[in-house]
This record gives structure tokens, sequence and C-alpha cells, in this order.
């Protein structure tokens, strides 16, 4: 196997490893998480939204998007990738921020509609916007 294999292989089971790691022992940080972000939906729309249709639940939080992002940067780094520590924070702190424009838009969606089918079509939407988010954070953070 050549060296190039090798590495794929590495990185493969490091993110497997550091994802399950994190995903399992964040939920506690993505509980306080979600209360925040919800509090401050609150705080700046009021009664606008109709939070009785909207369960806001830990992995609503951004811990999901933050697991891959670190468990992605840490496989990098196992295979001597060099990184950035300080676009790694920076890069967490944004995705606290951009998940919580993410929610607004579920239940801003959910507002207009008034249709559960077009509320999930617009969180699984939500959810590739993350992605994308997510892989321009790592090209920053990857050099």
């Amino acid at each position: 196997m050549n060296k190039n294999n090798i590495n794929k292989i590495k990185f493969i089971i490091t993110f497997i490893i550091i994802y399950i790691i994190l995903t399992l022992t964040t939920t506690p940080i993505g509980e306080k998480l979600i209360i925040i972000q919800r509090d401050l939906i609150i705080l700046v729309f009021g009664n606008y939204f109709n939070y009785h249709n909207f369960i806001f639940v830990p992995f609503c939080s951004g811990i999901v998007s933050i697991s891959v992002l670190l468990s992605t940067v840490i496989s990098f780094k196992v295979i001597k990738k060099k990184i950035s520590f300080f676009w790694t924070i920076l890069s967490i702190i944004f995705l606290f921020f951009i998940n919580i424009i993410r929610l607004i838009f579920i239940l801003f969606i959910e507002k207009i509609s008034n249709s559960y089918v077009l509320t999930e079509v617009g969180h699984i939407l939500s959810w590739f916007f993350m992605a994308i988010i997510i892989i321009l954070l790592i090209k920053k953070i990857v050099k």
C-alpha cells in the first residue's frame, strides 16, 4: 500500500473515532448552546414565530456541525497537514452564529408556509447549506 492510501485510511478512521467521541461527549454542551440560541432568537423576534411547533434539541445547536469540523481538522492533523489554530477557533465561533441564522430560516419557513412538509424541506436544505459552510471553513483551516 502506498503512503497516499495509508493516509486516506488513517484520515477516515480518525474522523470516525473523533466524530463518535465528540458526538457522545458534547450533548451536554449542545443542551446549553440550544438554550442560549433559542433565548437569543426569542429575545430578538419575540412572538413573531410559532415556537410551539418547533422543538429545540441539542443536535439543533450546531454541535453536529462543530463536531464534523473538528473531526475533519483533527483527521487532517493526523496525516500531517498544517492546521491554522486561529481559523479553527474562529470557525467554531462562526458556526455558532451561522447556526442561529439556520434556526431562524427554519422558523421563518414554518411561519410563512404553516406546513410541516415545507418546514422539513427547509430543515434539510439548511443542513446542505451548513455542509457547504463547513467545507469552505475547512479549506481556510487546512493549509
